[in-house]
């Protein structure tokens, strides 16, 4: 008789348990209609590309929700860019990885400058303050041949190479004519940029070359997208600026 009652009262139980468990779900998971999602990469470089063409410089502020105070800047950086006519770009490092290490990030906070008339041109790890921020954004030290190209690209909305090299490199040597190759073929559809960090040492830091042969590849809005090297070549750079929507149609056909 105990256990005849004690599995009545179990099975009860368990029908309530079942019942508000249910009940429970049905209110915190409402039917909703079905949205197109939309990439939260794609997002971020439209919203950085439109302002960068509009002439305004842009903060990409890079934080995550796992690291406690990542974020707590992003008001002030907001305040410092609306005091400028610049744009915040604030991603989440965890969310969109493609750009955490396109950009090389590798702590948070992480703050990115990109302005319309030189590409990169300052960053930012970890602890910043707001007059370092607003003097590289008002700074008006003179733009270097690589600097006017890439802003050309970046207002004629063209993905472009960025080819970091040394005469002294070897594999800068080996990589060379894949990218004169590629240049030659293409250069109606993506902007191709060289940059010899002994003569550019600056610009090289902003955008994270610590060592040579290294190349980036940016979209039409100016975002960094891939960053590689040796051996990568004409048709890994070919293949990569398709898939972003390139045309890629060969201007004159290569000797090779």
């Amino acid at each position: 008789m105990i256990n005849k009652t004690y599995t009545i009262h179990k099975t009860f139980t368990l029908c309530v348990f079942l019942f508000v468990f249910m009940t429970v779900m049905t209110q915190r998971v409402p039917a909703v209609e079905k949205k197109p999602a939309t990439s939260t990469l794609d997002e971020s470089s439209q919203k950085i590309g439109t302002a960068l063409r509009a002439d305004k410089a842009v903060f990409i502020y890079f934080y995550s929700d796992i690291v406690e105070d990542s974020a707590d800047e992003i008001p002030m950086v907001e305040k410092l860019a609306k005091k400028h006519g610049a744009q915040v770009v604030s991603i989440d490092a965890m969310k969109v990885s493609e750009l955490r290490y396109s950009y090389g990030v590798e702590y948070v906070p992480s703050v990115f400058l990109v302005r319309p008339d030189r590409g990169v041109s300052g960053v930012w790890i970890v602890d910043f303050t707001e007059k370092q921020l607003e003097a590289a954004l008002t700074s008006n030290t003179k733009t270097s041949e690589s600097q006017k190209k890439l802003a050309e690209g970046i207002k004629k909305e063209m993905p472009q190479l960025l080819f970091f090299m040394a005469k002294w490199c070897g594999y800068c040597k080996r990589t060379r004519p894949e990218i004169d190759r590629f240049e030659n073929d293409f250069s109606r559809e993506v902007n191709v940029v060289t940059i010899n960090i002994d003569y550019e040492n600056s610009m090289a830091q902003n955008y994270f070359i610590n060592g040579v042969p290294v190349i980036l590849l940016l979209d039409g809005n100016g975002v960094i997208r891939k960053r590689t090297g040796y051996p990568a070549g004409y048709n890994d750079f070919k293949r990569y600026f398709k898939s972003l929507g390139a045309g890629m149609s060969v201007k004159k056909a290569s000797a090779k």
